[in-house]
This record gives C-alpha cells, sequence and structure tokens, in this order.
C-alpha cells in the first residue's frame, strides 16, 4: 500500500539559483514545521521564522484547500507558494524589494493538491505600514507615507497590481534620510496596463485617516501625472466600507 501511495504522491522542491545548498531543508519541512518555535502569523496561513546555515528566515504554511482547489492547484492553476516564489522573483528582477525569495515545497497525490511552504530571508525592515496608521505621531510620518505613494507610483508604472495591497503586507524602514519599502505575501498579483481608476482602487486596503489619504493621493497624482483632484476623490470614495470614518 505504501509503495502504491509513493507512485502517486509528488513532491516538488524548487530553490533560488543562490540557495541551492538549501533544497535538503526544504524538503524536510513538513516534518520540521511544526517544531520552529517562533510564530509571527497564524489564521488561515502561518508563518514561522527559524535560522538555517547563519540565515533568518521566514516560512509560510499555506493552508490546504478545499477539495475544488486541491484539484485545481493539483492540474491547472499555480499554488500560492510557487506564485509568491516566483512573483518575488520576478519583483526583484524589476527593483522593487521584497524579502529574498530562498525557495519553496509543494506536494500532492494523484490529482489532489496538498500541503505547501514558501521560504524567504527575514526581511530586515522594523516596522509594517500600519504603524503609521495607529501612531499619528510616528518620526517622519509624513515623508513616509510621500515615500509610499511614490513607490506604489513606481509599482503601476512597472504594471505591478498587488491584489492584498494593505497596511500589514507593506514593510517599511527609515535608513539614512531614505525610506526602504518592501512588499510581502505575493500569491495574489497581476501584472497588467494600471490606470487611473485602477491606481486609485489599489488604496482601498490602506486604512489611513482622510487627511493621509489625501497626501499619498496628491502624491500619487503627481508622480504618475493624474488630475489630483480626482485622485482624491476616488482614493477617499474607494476605501473599504469598514475603513470609512
Amino acid at each position: 500500500m505504501g509503495n502504491l501511495r509513493n507512485i502517486f504522491q509528488k513532491e516538488t522542491i524548487v530553490t533560488d539559483e543562490s540557495f541551492k545548498h538549501f533544497e535538503n531543508f526544504i524538503k524536510q519541512l513538513p516534518t520540521k514545521f511544526p517544531f520552529f518555535k517562533h510564530t509571527i502569523y497564524a489564521r488561515r496561513n502561518i508563518l514561522k521564522t527559524t535560522q538555517f546555515q547563519g540565515e533568518n528566515l521566514v516560512v509560510k504554511s499555506f493552508q490546504i484547500p478545499h477539495l475544488l482547489n486541491k484539484i485545481v492547484y493539483g492540474t491547472i492553476r499555480k499554488s500560492k507558494a510557487q506564485r509568491s516564489f516566483e512573483y518575488a522573483q520576478k519583483l526583484k528582477s524589476l527593483g522593487i524589494c521584497t524579502p529574498q525569495p530562498v525557495g519553496y515545497y509543494e506536494i500532492q497525490n494523484g490529482l489532489l493538491f496538498g500541503t505547501s511552504y514558501y521560504v524567504s530571508q527575514l526581511s530586515k525592515c522594523r516596522y509594517t505600514i500600519n504603524d503609521l496608521v495607529v501612531q499619528n505621531d510616528f518620526p517622519e510620518r509624513e515623508q513616509i507615507l510621500a515615500d509610499l505613494a511614490l513607490f506604489t507610483a513606481k509599482l503601476h508604472d512597472l504594471g505591478i497590481l498587488h491584489l492584498d495591497y494593505s497596511a500589514e503586507n507593506i514593510l517599511f524602514d527609515r535608513i539614512d534620510d531614505k525610506t526602504r519599502l518592501e512588499l510581502v505575501d505575493l500569491n495574489r498579483m497581476r501584472f497588467c496596463k494600471i490606470d487611473l481608476q485602477i491606481g486609485c482602487q489599489n488604496f482601498e486596503r490602506l486604512n489611513f485617516d482622510s487627511e493621509s489619504l489625501t497626501l499619498l493621493a496628491k502624491v500619487y497624482a503627481k508622480a504618475r501625472h493624474f488630475d489630483e483632484n480626482i485622485c482624491i476623490k476616488n482614493i477617499l470614495s474607494m476605501r473599504w466600507h469598514k475603513h470609512q470614518k
């Protein structure tokens, strides 16, 4: 019975070129992941940090999909782990910062997709944009907001649409009077032409106050040569209702 199961069981282990020596570590994730002690996020998906060969790593364990998606991911669609890895590589090739991708693991039995993991280096950024949301007196807050707007404009000029563009998924730090911004949670992205309407709507998950959103809209509009008043109106009106005040 065990041999029969192994015939239909398929493991996929992929590493970045610079992390080929991590292949065995990634292969052992199904057995080792439960014993990683430091959990940084635990809902549908679970993120934990660990160390291996002197590298600080983040390992994301994706929730096992329901039956229909087990078939979809097992046959026609790339897994969230694979997309996270490939999108991270693409972002870096375009000059957009994201934690260095290390590799991913996935397993399926026959046509049914199962467990999957994505591994990246741990970012050195100390904050998320959510720190700006909850702290109106955050040091150099206005400058960081302006830099966030410019960062978003750059993403959109490059045709990068992060579909989970929320305050928790944008990391930042302020070093030598410069703002570093990094994207995480990359499994839902589109690469397409981004016009004014789509660009403004991409701010909808950022739960800032109206004043902060207005600043973002002004800087974004100037960077992309859009009408400032239209951008302000759109960004304020397109906020998720739960974020509107």
